[in-house]
């Protein structure tokens, strides 16, 4: 079987997942932050633009189990940079925020990630970074 680009999509976006995350690590290494795994980073980028959060939204966010999230909550907290809340809505339930370390973090990851843009750009210009990432956008947010 050849392939094509048909039918190479799935190597390709798991590829760029892949050097996006390599770019963005070897960024917040330069910056200094190295104490962050890719699933912490997820489950704080999940609160950042959320809000605060029921494990279980996260969980369902992430494709995983609640009880499989509660690894890197724990982690999370134990580093200060989450906590948990209680809900209004639902007395039994916890929600999840970001403390202000957490907020910091997320200032960090924007500045690296706004470099590894950049680096895209040097790569294969400004025009079609931003083709290929509002197609993205279209196909995996917008939808319509």
């Amino acid at each position: 079987m050849k392939l094509n680009e048909r039918n190479d999509i799935g190597q390709l976006l798991m590829l760029a997942h892949r050097d996006f995350h390599t770019r963005l690590g070897a960024e917040l290494k330069l910056m200094g932050v190295t104490e962050i795994s890719s699933a912490q980073g997820t489950v704080m980028t999940h609160i950042f633009y959320r809000g605060p959060s029921r494990m279980v939204d996260i969980a369902e966010f992430k494709g995983v189990r609640s009880q499989s999230l509660l690894k890197v909550i724990n982690e999370l907290e134990v580093l200060s940079y989450v906590r948990r809340i209680a809900d209004d809505r639902d007395s039994r339930a916890k929600l999840i925020e970001l403390t202000s370390l957490g907020l910091q973090h997320m200032e960090f990851l924007s500045d690296a990630t706004e470099r590894v843009w950049q680096q895209y750009v040097e790569d294969v210009g400004a025009n079609t970074t931003k083709q290929v990432f509002s197609g993205l956008r279209k196909i995996l947010i917008n939808k319509s």
